[in-house]
This record gives C-alpha cells, sequence and structure tokens, in this order.
C-alpha cells in the first residue's frame, strides 16, 4: 500500500488506513512504538502497562468468593504447609 509523507505543523509523517489499524489493533490516540530495521519503517502497538491501584479499582469487592477459593479458604492442613 502506498502512501505519501505530508507536512504536519514542523514536521512530517504518514497517514495509515484504518484497515491498516484495525488489523495492528490500535485506535487514534493509542501509544504506538516507531522504529527503523532493514531499510524499514516499523510500528509497532505499545503493550498497556497495569498498575496494581488502578487494578483493584476495577474489582467488585462486594462479589461472592468462588467456590474453588472457599474450599481452599476452609480446608484444614494435610501435611506441613506453613
Amino acid at each position: 500500500m502506498k502512501t505519501t509523507i505530508r507536512a504536519i505543523g514542523n514536521s512530517q509523517g504518514i497517514t495509515i488506513p484504518k484497515p491498516l489499524l484495525a488489523e495492528l489493533g490500535v485506535s487514534l490516540g493509542d501509544p504506538v512504538d516507531v522504529s527503523f530495521k532493514d531499510q524499514t519503517l516499523v510500528v509497532t502497538k505499545v503493550a498497556t502497562e497495569y498498575d496494581l491501584s488502578t487494578l483493584v479499582a476495577q474489582c467488585d469487592l462486594e462479589a461472592p468468593e468462588p467456590p474453588d477459593i472457599q474450599c481452599w479458604r476452609t480446608a484444614t492442613p494435610v501435611g506441613n504447609e506453613a
């Protein structure tokens, strides 16, 4: 697929068609890594970095405990557990 280098403010850039963005799994505003390898411009999706406070904030603390966890929590020791 061919495209043209365009002026974007004081920089230059290319437009990337939506089907290619969809195939890469990114959309407007998503961070990407751009590198150059063997005369090829490579655009890579940046993996999302999570922090514990964000993940905990998404948890439903009122959700019932799953049965396997209930069983583990109420089990009696059977060996040399600490």
